[in-house]
C-alpha cells in the first residue's frame, strides 16, 4: 500500500501516462473542504500527477474522483489517495491509497493501451 513515506521508486513502478488536459476531470475532496477541480497531467495505477491552483499539503489524504474515457460518464473511479508531493498553488503528486480493484484493472488498461 502506498504511504505518504513509500519511496519514489516504489512509487513509481508502474508505467505512467501523459494525459493531455483535460483529457477527464479529476475532482479532490477532503473532510471539511470543498471538492478541488483539476488537470491531470500523467496517470498509473498507482497514482497521478495534476495541475491545479489548489493544492493540498504531503500526507494530506484525500478523495480522488475522475472518470476514464471507456467508462460512462455516470460511474466516476473513487478512492482514497495522499498527496505525496506538491509545489503550493501549481502542481501536485498523489498516490492512491485505495482502489476497488475493479478500478485499478481499468487505470491498468486504459494506461496500457494508450501507452
Amino acid at each position: 500500500p502506498m504511504t505518504a513515506t513509500t519511496s519514489v521508486q516504489e512509487r513509481r513502478r508502474a508505467t505512467r501516462l501523459p494525459v493531455p488536459p483535460p483529457q477527464f476531470g479529476i475532482s479532490l475532496l477532503r473532510s471539511a473542504h470543498g471538492p478541488l477541480s483539476a488537470e491531470s497531467v500523467n496517470l498509473s495505477e498507482g497514482g497521478l500527477f495534476m495541475l491545479s491552483p489548489d493544492t493540498f499539503k504531503p500526507e494530506t489524504e484525500i478523495t480522488v474522483r475522475f472518470h476514464l474515457p471507456p467508462i460512462p460518464p455516470g460511474r466516476p473511479i473513487e478512492g482514497r489517495g495522499v498527496v505525496v508531493h506538491a509545489k503550493h498553488g501549481v502542481n501536485m503528486g498523489i498516490g492512491f491509497l485505495s482502489l476497488e480493484d475493479q478500478d485499478r484493472k481499468a487505470i491498468a488498461e486504459f494506461v496500457q493501451h494508450a501507452a
